[in-house]
This record gives C-alpha cells, sequence and structure tokens, in this order.
C-alpha cells in the first residue's frame, strides 16, 4: 500500500476536526474559522444533488478538494465510464450540499450509473463513498441522496476487476501458509475425492482444493477462494487449459477466462455450485 503524506496544516487541521474541533487559537481568530454553511451550487441543467456528512465530524479542515464523478457501471468486469465529474474546494461546514451536473444525452436508461464523492487532499482521498451509489435508472433516485462517507473510501480505480481479482486470488494462495489448514473428502460419482481448505483466525474459510479424477477425461485441480462465505474466484486446471471465474461484492461476473477465450454460462453455474458446495462441507468441520 502507498502511502501519501499530508501537508502539516491539513493533517493537523484534520485531527483537530475529528476531535470536535476544539483549538487553542486566541479568541480574536475564532471569527475567521468559523464553518460557513454550504449549499449546492447552481447547476443549469439536470443534476444529481447530494447531502454530505462524515460519522461524528462536524467540520473540516481548509485546502481539502470534494471530487464527485457520476460513472456508467454497466459492465462489472470493466473500469467504470466517466459520465461527468466535478472538483471544487470543499467548504467547512458539515453536511455539505453539493450538485453535479450531467448531460442527458448520455444517460442509458438500459445502463447502470453510479456516483462517486470523495473528499481529498492533494491526491489523497480521506473519506469516500465505499463503492458507487447508484442513481438515475433501473429505479434508482435521480437526486436528492443523503450520503455517508467512510475514512478511505472507494480507493482509486486504475487496475480492471478481472486483472485485480487474479492478483488478490494468488496473493491469498501465497499466503495460505499462515491459515489454520482442515481436510476431508467427499463422493463424486462414488469416488472420494480429498480436498484442503484454509481458515483464518475469524472462522472464515478463505480457500479450498481439490483434484477430480474424470476418467478419460483426465484429472482436474479445482482452487476456490471465498469472501465473506461466497464464492469470490474458481480456478479449473483440466488438459492443461485453465479457467477462471470471479465474482464482484455484489455478485456480479468480473472474471471470466478458459484458455485464450472464454467459457460458457452453464459452466460457470457449475463452477460456482461446486465452490458452495464444498464451502458446505468444510464449513462443518472448521
Amino acid at each position: 500500500m502507498k502511502f501519501i503524506a499530508l501537508p502539516l496544516s491539513v493533517a493537523a487541521a484534520l485531527a483537530l476536526a475529528a476531535c470536535g474541533g476544539q483549538s487553542t487559537a486566541p479568541a480574536g481568530t475564532a471569527a475567521a474559522q468559523a464553518p460557513v454553511a454550504n449549499s449546492a451550487p447552481v447547476v443549469s441543467g439536470p443534476a444529481v444533488t447530494v447531502k454530505v456528512s462524515i460519522d461524528q465530524l462536524e467540520t473540516l479542515p481548509p485546502g481539502l478538494s470534494l471530487v464527485m464523478k457520476l460513472v456508467d457501471v454497466t459492465d462489472a468486469a470493466n473500469l467504470p465510464v466517466v459520465v461527468a465529474e466535478s472538483t471544487q474546494p470543499a467548504a467547512a461546514a458539515l453536511p455539505l450540499k453539493v450538485a453535479l451536473g450531467y448531460d442527458p444525452a448520455k444517460i442509458d436508461a438500459s445502463h447502470h450509473y453510479g456516483l462517486q464523492v470523495m473528499l481529498q487532499a492533494e491526491t489523497l482521498v480521506l473519506y469516500g463513498t465505499p463503492q458507487p451509489v447508484p442513481v438515475l435508472t433501473q429505479g434508482a433516485p435521480k437526486g436528492d441522496l443523503a450520503l455517508s462517507l467512510v475514512r478511505g473510501g472507494q480507493p482509486a480505480a486504475d487496475v480492471p476487476p478481472a486483472d485485480l481479482a487474479k492478483s488478490e486470488f494468488e496473493k491469498l494462495e501465497a499466503n495460505i501458509g499462515a491459515l489454520r489448514r482442515i481436510q476431508g473428502e467427499r463422493l463424486e460419482d462414488d469416488i472420494a475425492v480429498g480436498w484442503d481448505a484454509f481458515v483464518e483466525d475469524s472462522g472464515q474459510i478463505r480457500m479450498a482444493r481439490e483434484q477430480v479424477d474424470y476418467g478419460d477425461a483426465g484429472s482436474a485441480q479445482f482452487r476456490y477462494a471465498y469472501k465473506g462465505g461466497k464464492p469470490w474466484v474458481v480456478e479449473r486446471v483440466q488438459q492443461q487449459v485453465k479457467t477462471l471465474i470471479g465474482w464482484n461484492e455484489a455478485g456480479d461476473l468480473v472474471l471470466n477466462e478458459k484458455g485464450s477465450g472464454q467459457t460458457d454460462e452453464a459452466d460457470i453455474a457449475r463452477l460456482k455450485t461446486r465452490a458452495e458446495s464444498l464451502y458446505t462441507q468444510a464449513a462443518a468441520k472448521r
């Protein structure tokens, strides 16, 4: 993880704001530092209006920027497409009332759109939406949103979801030695198939593995990775062909590779069912 040093003035002011805004500054400077109410700027044409708050925080330090992006998130396997965005100085007082204008000609009613809101010090996101908030289409609100930002928010995405899933999957595989290992067997076509799984201290199963002999079709090696008790990435290697399937936290398919192409929906469903079945069996032994 890359850490970016904050300017001392911003870091100190942010710490002060988080502690309730108490200051040792002379009384004569209080008026100059008092929060100024922030209302939504005038935006001509269609706009998404938002009231932005942060839990247990009433004021912001000077020098922060408010960044808003309207993104098309229809294709979960690729980076969101920015439809509209704005960057403006963040006012001191919370909540912030802001608006992001957009061109209605760029909105497709059949697509899915999300709003990202971030408070930044230079390029470092201090607070933000943890994921794009649905807006405009598919039954989502068209405005007057009330958003509570969280520390860190959603990091700027510059890696396609498929590549990110593969990278994190391999990192997990490389670190399973630090997890508790459990083993077992299950029957498949009256053949006992051995498996092992790796469990965090919290009891969450993060990965499971098994090898199945299909006779003339050869053997297949499976690796299943899980997040929150649900299949996250499934890898199958059979007859020297690797298949990789992956989903995001919303359950959308973001990774689909089979050799140099892709696999079909029926195979995806079978792989997901295998992963769910083994998770259930491993969970009973954790």
